[in-house]
């Protein structure tokens, strides 16, 4: 994938230890664990929980999920438990931490863990260093020897997605033709003891459930018009209305906007829409064709669009062209630019601005629609 991690400035927010060593509790020593090297256990992996409806949609994704070992176990003297032999120098604000100890382990909170699992991403994702061993997925379980390890899923794809609103920190994403999934660098640790057990038996397969935090996806598309002939020293206005709807038959329309474009010689004018939602049915029409004008050739077709993606050429953008020919001796004409935004204190509403154009004078109102 190209560029599968992305690195932003604020600290990151959410850390999942989830099957490690919050578990690792001293207490009487019960079948003792295998730490050896040649040991392996079972991880399943959910890339997302099943609460959050995510699932059914991921499973349209490319996904790998990477794993690097940066730290090894160090069985402990006295109970069933262990601690890590860390391959980078970890610090919690700016100071050293050891987790070859126990009682340093048992101070770490969730806090303290997402310091740790960022101090790991920066060190092994950019540089290639900081970890000993590096397996990979694209199924649902993997056999993980035992270990701190760093767990970083990523799209397999290698056409970039321009992803809009990322949030800061290092993050890794997977596609779905709709979504963007933003995952954290996480620290899992293997093997774990059963978190529904009292009385800490290890596990020889347990799961990992990532959280990742989902942003819609969206698609451009680029609507012109030429005008082939122009004869007349009045403005000529055309008008376009862009609908888009996950329904073939545009029923149900998630997307709604119109753009004016005036003219005052021959030319080309283009529009650029980059909100449409991705993955729908878009279909432009020209709801005006303005004074004195025929039309010569139109794209008014239903056309499926995709996300936006970054390829060897720059954006891959969908266009709708029209053209239109001076025909006649003008006769009175005008335009309306209407621009429509889901309205943040109500998202099943719509309000949209309505702008008036002729040759002599702008006049913006404002609505709501439901």
């Amino acid at each position: 994938m190209v560029n599968k991690w992305k690195k932003h400035i604020r600290v990151l927010a959410a850390f999942m230890l989830g099957i490690a060593a919050v578990h690792c509790i001293p207490g009487e020593s019960i079948n003792a664990v295998d730490i050896s090297d040649d040991a392996t256990y079972i991880l399943d992996i959910e890339l997302a929980g099943e609460n959050t409806g995510y699932l059914e949609d991921l499973e349209k994704a490319n996904t790998t999920v990477d794993f690097y070992r940066v730290a090894t176990l160090i069985p402990d003297p006295k109970y069933d438990t262990y601690s890590f032999n860390s391959l980078i120098d970890f610090s919690i604000d700016g100071k050293k931490v050891d987790l070859s100890k126990y009682d340093v382990l048992s101070k770490l909170d969730a806090e303290k863990w997402d310091q740790l699992s960022e101090q790991a991403a920066e060190k092994v994702l950019p540089d290639g260093t900081g970890f000993d061993k590096k397996v990979s997925t694209t199924s649902d379980s993997i056999s993980l020897n035992p270990g701190l390890w760093l767990v970083v899923p990523h799209d397999t794809t290698q056409i970039q997605a321009e992803d809009k609103d990322l949030p800061e920190g290092i993050i890794s994403l997977v596609h779905t033709p709709r979504y963007t999934y933003v995952y954290r660098p996480q620290l899992i640790a293997v093997p774990t003891t059963d978190n529904g057990s009292t009385d800490g038996t290890w596990q020889s397969r347990s799961t990992a459930t990532l959280k990742p935090e989902r942003l819609k996806r969206y698609a451009k598309i680029l609507v012109t018009k030429d005008l082939l002939k122009y004869e007349t020293t009045t403005e000529a206005t055309f008008v376009f209305e862009v609908k888009a709807s996950y329904n073939q038959d545009m029923s149900d329309p998630v997307y709604n906007n119109v753009v004016a474009l005036t003219f005052s010689a021959a030319e080309s004018q283009s529009h650029l829409f980059d909100d449409i939602p991705a993955d729908t049915f878009v279909q432009v029409t020209e709801t005006y064709d303005g004074s004195s004008y025929t039309k010569e050739y139109s794209a008014d077709d239903i056309r499926h669009i995709e996300a936006y993606k970054i390829g060897d050429e720059g954006d891959e953008i969908e266009e709708f062209k029209f053209g239109n020919s001076y025909d006649k001796p003008p006769r009175s004409g005008s335009g309306i630019n209407n621009h429509f935004d889901q309205r943040k204190d109500d998202p099943a509403k719509w309000s949209w601005d309505k702008e008036y154009k002729t040759g002599d004078y702008e006049e913006t109102t404002g609505g709501t629609e439901q």
